[in-house]
Formats: structure tokens, sequence, C-alpha cells
């Protein structure tokens, strides 16, 4: 193998190796969104928190599936000259590093939401459990 054909395969492995990396991790971290919870947030007048959770998940996931439509597209060679956003490495770099630290922020989100629960209790009992 010359190196330029080395060359032209880690070009080509690497985008596809990243959203693959970026697909588990977001897998691993926040699980799959749910579509249901997050509509619930958006159409009914009190929102609730896993609602609000669920939505802000789903937008991590649209903007990890963008992400990865752009590195599978920057791997094939016709395609990589027609780009013109995230033209470079360096952008594709800085937009998996981006999307990677919402999905692990989204990830402590979850973990420390699921526990805590703020249902079911009355004001009184919220005041007794401050003092």
């Amino acid at each position: 193998m010359t190196a330029a054909t080395a060359n032209g395969v880690r070009r080509i492995l690497r985008p596809l190796l990243l959203s693959a990396l970026l697909l588990g991790a977001a897998l691993r971290a926040i699980g799959l969104p749910d579509l249901t919870a997050a509509a619930d947030f958006l159409q009914n007048p009190y929102p609730t928190m896993a609602g609000a959770i669920a939505a802000v998940e789903t937008v991590v996931w649209l903007l990890a599936a963008i992400l990865i439509v752009f590195n599978v597209v920057a791997a094939i060679p016709p395609a990589r000259s027609g780009m013109q956003l995230l033209r470079t490495r360096r952008q594709r770099a800085l937009a998996v590093l981006a999307v990677g630290a919402m999905v692990l922020a989204m990830g402590v989100v979850r973990h420390v939401a699921s526990k805590s629960d703020m249902c079911c209790g009355s004001l009184q009992e919220a005041s007794q459990l401050v003092r």
C-alpha cells in the first residue's frame, strides 16, 4: 500500500469512525429520544421536567444526525468537493466536539434528573422539607 493510498483510506475512514463514535456515545449517554414526551412538552400548557428533557434530547439527536450525515458525505471524495458547510477537517472536528459536549451534558442532566422527582407534593410539604 502506497502512502497516497493509505492517506486516502484514512481520509475516508476517519469521518466514518467519528460518526460511529458519536452515535455510540449518544446512544449510551442519552438513549433514544422520547418523541411523545417532547411533543407533549411543546403542546401542553403545563410542561413537565421530563418533557423538557425529552425535547432537548430530541434537538441534540437532530444535531447529531445532521453532523453524522455531514461526516458520511465528507468521506465520499466526489461529494466532499461540493461541500460548502463544514468544509475543513478542523471545522468538522469542532462540530463533533460541540455535539459531543451537548451529548455529555444531556447525559449528566438525565442522570441527575432521574434521582430527583418533583411530583405530587403540596406547598406545605415542600416548606417542611426546606426547614
